[in-house]
């Protein structure tokens, strides 16, 4: 797979991704590999959506063609809040390969630290919730948290936990302290569901 073909299937997990979070994704989006191609060579495909339910923005930056040092992407920030308000537009910045240390720590001490997503291309290559294998996964509202736990009569941190940052509550965003029904489907067709409590 060459880099264009590489590119182009995260920039299409990319989309399901944002169009499985509710955004609304239109179908323009929805590139041909030739109209991708011509995007590619402008680097010109960055995606500014808007949420279906909140109305809130996410704008989501492919910074694949510069090195993703800490004051390039201090800055990368620093001109996205001046053309987007902070309080009503998240940030996904998608780098060619994973983070080191100090851009992570940077982001999670910043004032922009629930704004911004951090992802990489390897981890976009594969959309994995499309796996034969894996799962469905739902998020609970608030009156149906009070209702598993009252139904088991337990606390929110006696149920099975999922780190905010396993690849599933990542792809999602799901927040903090929120409990994720998952639901699995046997061979002959019988669900079972179970908890999980994001921390």
């Amino acid at each position: 797979m060459n880099n264009i073909d590489y590119l182009y299937t995260v920039y299409n997990n990319v989309l399901d991704m944002l169009l499985d979070r509710k955004y609304k994704v239109p179908k323009s989006l929805s590139l041909s590999f030739k109209e991708f191609k011509k995007k590619y060579i402008t680097n010109n495909y960055n995606i500014t959506l808007t949420h279906t339910q909140s109305g809130h923005k996410i704008y989501v930056v492919f910074n694949l063609h510069s090195k993703s040092k800490l004051q390039h992407i201090k800055q990368l920030l620093v001109d996205t809040y001046d053309t987007y308000p902070i309080d009503t537009t998240d940030v996904i910045l998608i780098l060619p390969k994973k983070p080191n240390n100090i851009i992570k720590k940077f982001i999670h001490k910043s004032i922009y630290h629930d704004k911004v997503e951090l992802f990489w291309l390897s981890i976009l290559q594969i959309n994995i919730t499309r796996h034969i294998l894996q799962p469905k996964f739902r998020l609970l509202q608030e009156e149906e948290k009070k209702h598993i736990l009252q139904k088991y009569n337990i606390t929110i941190q006696q149920l099975p936990k999922m780190s905010i940052t396993d690849p599933i509550s990542k792809y999602y965003k799901y927040p903090k302290y929120s409990i994720v029904e998952i639901i699995r489907t046997s061979r002959d067709c019988i669900s079972s569901m179970s908890y999980r409590y994001v921390s």
